[in-house]
């Protein structure tokens, strides 16, 4: 796993997007990095084949699903990406989904975004 260093001179709110699930232990290690630095993170979300992180049978589910309890993070499934792959979360998952307004009003909030490809 990569390690990430972030300090900064001043809080920051992130907005991480996962945009494949190849690597999702890159993007996790970033996101604890960001809260382990005293940053926030706006929301985690999910486009593309990322989204099937969302699916409970993902090796990288429940890891997400911890970190979003940990630390309060929402993860969002984009949800034309979810119904293209027939992903439905279910209850007692963390992740939602969420549509692209979501996405954008995090941008506007944020003051970084980061995507992992």
């Amino acid at each position: 796993m990569r390690g990430f260093l972030l300090q900064l001179k001043h809080t920051m709110n992130y907005l991480i997007a996962i945009v494949d699930d190849k690597h999702p232990d890159t993007a996790l290690a970033f996101a604890k990095a960001v809260v382990n630095g005293g940053h926030t993170i706006a929301r985690l979300f999910f486009f593309k084949n990322g989204v099937s992180i969302g699916e409970s049978t993902h090796p990288a589910h429940s890891m997400w699903q911890d970190f979003s309890i940990q630390h309060g993070v929402e993860l969002i499934l984009c949800s034309a990406a979810a119904q293209r792959r027939n992903i439905q979360p279910t209850a007692e998952s963390a992740f939602t989904i969420g549509g692209l307004g979501l996405y954008a009003e995090a941008q506007t909030n944020g003051d970084k975004v980061i995507h992992f490809d």
